[in-house]
C-alpha cells in the first residue's frame, strides 16, 4: 500500500507540472520585476526541499500515508482553484503588463497568496509520506514562498495603492485567521 501512495504523490506532482506548463501557454509574459538571481534562488530553495526528502525512507504508518495523500490532493486542488479565480490576471512572474482587477473573491477573500499556501500544503503532504521527521524539509519551500509573497505584495502595493492596503489589512497573507 505504501508504494502505491508514494506513486500517487509522484503522479500528483507530475499532473501539476504538466498542468502548469499547459496553462503557461496562455498567460501574460510580463517583464520580470523580480531579479533573475532572486527567482533562481527561490527555485533552488523549492528544489532543495524535494532533494532533502530523498534522505528519508517512506513511512510505514498507514495513517501518515493516507493523511499525506489527502494533504497533497487538497494542495493540488487548491492551486488549481486559486489559478482559476485569477483567470486572465494570472502571470508567471511577480509583475504583469496589465494588472487587471485585484482578486478579492473566492479563496482570495481569506488569503492573499493561496497559490503559495496550497503549494506548501501539497509539499507538506509529500513530506509526511516520508514520516513526521521529514516535515522539516518544508522549511526551504516555505521560505521560498514567503519571499515570493513579499515581493508580490510590493508590486501589488505599487499598482493598487490604498485598495491593496485595505485588502491586505483584513486578509491573511498565507494562513487564514493566523498569518
Amino acid at each position: 500500500m505504501i508504494e502505491h501512495i508514494l506513486a500517487w504523490h509522484g503522479l500528483g506532482w507530475l499532473f501539476w507540472a504538466i498542468w502548469w506548463m499547459f496553462i503557461a501557454r496562455g498567460i501574460h509574459q510580463a517583464q520580470p520585476l523580480q531579479p533573475p538571481l532572486s527567482r533562481l534562488l527561490q527555485v533552488l530553495l523549492i528544489f532543495s526541499g524535494f532533494v532533502l526528502l530523498n534522505q528519508y525512507d517512506p513511512s510505514e504508518n498507514a495513517w501518515e500515508q493516507i493523511l499525506s495523500l489527502l494533504m497533497l490532493l487538497a494542495g493540488l486542488a487548491g492551486m488549481v482553484q486559486s489559478r482559476r479565480v485569477l483567470g486572465a490576471a494570472f502571470t508567471d512572474r511577480s509583475g504583469q503588463l496589465d494588472p487587471g482587477p485585484l482578486a478579492t473573491c473566492g479563496i482570495y477573500r481569506r488569503v492573499r497568496h493561496p497559490l503559495c499556501s496550497f503549494f506548501v500544503l501539497a509539499f507538506c503532504g509529500t513530506a509526511l509520506a516520508h514520516g513526521w521527521p521529514a516535515l522539516w524539509t518544508t522549511i526551504p519551500v516555505l521560505a521560498a514562498f514567503v519571499w515570493k509573497a513579499r515581493q508580490e505584495e510590493n508590486t501589488l502595493q505599487a499598482r493598487f495603492g490604498t485598495r491593496w492596503t485595505d485588502y491586505s489589512n483584513h486578509t491573511a497573507r498565507m494562513l487564514p485567521g493566523i498569518w
